[in-house]
């Protein structure tokens, strides 16, 4: 039996960087929080083939339509019916902090053990929680070009790709980014994770250009990580686990000043 679609609203708090797909040529893996307070995560969505004003940020409101998954078996993996995606206000850090914090703080976890524990037993794979303390951020060298089965997928164009559609050549970051850290659970042993996060990935190109130094640049990469968990801030990584291999990576992060770790509940 087909599912009917369902309408969702959704506030966007994570986009990874564009991966090549055999399917989609390229997709970015978006999840957000629906309006009933609940994880969601949507594919595909081919984001930088989306038209500008179907093109979301983080902390957007979206209303998409959506079908639950049949090859994911991940509970909030659902599916994007052909690209229908509405884009509504942007929750921005000032007139609209508390509401981040409204929808993000009642979902934190104490630790990627208890994390790792509910996957195992609902299978929920994703989540946020506040490391005790980061330790290490690990550059790990790949190669600079796209293999030839990659580019063959980046190649491809649908029947509804039009040159007006068609976004620029995926630009390929040459370097992979890991960060470890320790939980809050005293058995914690440790985690090394990789980081996935759109903004921050693409911050390398940017960083390149302008300070003309690599090596510069990917120095600025590691102040800029670290500088989400400063002293005065309170910083918090969403994770989320990797399809079919199920293993959690590091695809968002909230960072917050000290003090506004809590929320006002919203009169009734």
């Amino acid at each position: 039996m087909i599912s009917e679609p369902v309408e969702q609203n959704v506030l966007v708090v994570v986009k990874t960087y564009p991966t090549p797909s055999a399917k989609y040529t390229e997709t970015v893996c978006t999840a957000g929080i629906t309006d009933k307070g609940e994880w969601i995560r949507l594919y595909p969505v081919k984001f930088r083939f989306l038209q500008d004003h179907q093109q979301y940020g983080l902390f957007s409101w979206i209303t998409v339509k959506t079908v639950k998954s049949k090859t994911d078996t991940r509970p909030e993996s659902f599916k994007v019916v052909n690209d229908e995606i509405r884009v509504g206000k942007k929750v921005d850090t000032k007139k609209g902090l508390n509401e981040r914090k409204m929808m993000l703080l009642p979902l934190v976890k104490n630790s990627m053990e208890e994390i790792e524990d509910q996957f195992e037993k609902e299978h929920k794979s994703l989540a946020i929680f506040k490391p005790r303390v980061i330790t290490n951020f690990y550059i790990d060298p790949e190669s600079p070009d796209w293999s030839e089965l990659e580019k063959s997928k980046l190649g491809q164009m649908s029947l509804f790709d039009t040159p007006d559609t068609i976004p620029t050549e995926l630009k390929k970051v040459p370097y992979s980014f890991r960060c470890e850290y320790y939980c809050h659970n005293p058995e914690c042993k440790g985690h090394k994770q990789k980081i996935t996060i759109w903004d921050f990935n693409w911050a390398y190109f940017k960083y390149c250009e302008q300070y003309g130094d690599e090596q510069v640049a990917l120095e600025k990469l590691k102040e800029k990580w670290f500088s989400y968990f400063a002293s005065d801030k309170d910083g918090y990584l969403i994770v989320g686990t990797t399809h079919p291999y199920h293993s959690f990576i590091i695809i968002g992060v909230l960072s917050l000043k000290k003090g506004d770790n809590c929320y006002m509940q919203p009169l009734v």
